[in-house]
């Protein structure tokens, strides 16, 4: 018998700096049932912040690291770091799906980038393809049907 792949939900950011949001939602979204680890995925350049100025990379990587050194199920990852750049996340979630096969990968996103998720790059895609927890923010709906 085949054994079960694990399923591994992608939260990808800037984390510049990272915050007690991003963990309490990475150690929320651990905990869900179907979902086997979280993983933050730290961008060395997220294309919607391109010409922004940022901690150096490997800074935030290590202060990632340390806010979620106690979650359970939750690891930072560098993983974008030897990918081409901008960062876009269908090519992230492709890059993964080919160097982990034993794994499903689906990304979390906020609601107010859920609004938003039209205009990312390959967003039908990305949906259709690995799938999309969108976690809520306050004051913001999220619509059902957004691609």
């Amino acid at each position: 018998m085949p054994s079960p792949q694990r399923t591994i939900a992608v939260y990808g950011g800037s984390f510049d700096p990272v915050h007690t949001g991003h963990t309490m939602i990475a150690s929320q979204v651990a905990s869900l049932p179907g979902v086997d680890e979280v993983w933050l995925m730290v961008s060395p350049e997220n294309p919607f912040k391109q010409g922004r100025r940022m901690a150096p990379e490997a800074r935030r990587l290590e202060m990632a690291r340390l806010a979620v050194a106690d979650l359970d199920n939750v690891e930072v990852s560098d993983f974008e770091f030897s990918l081409p750049r901008p960062s876009y996340t269908y090519n992230t979630l492709r890059a993964l799906r080919d160097a982990y096969p034993d794994c499903t990968f689906r990304i979390i996103i906020g609601a107010d980038n859920w609004r938003d998720f039209a205009a990312w790059r390959s967003g039908r895609e990305i949906a259709s393809e690995f799938g999309v927890i969108v976690y809520p923010r306050p004051d913001t709906p999220i619509p059902a049907d957004n691609i």
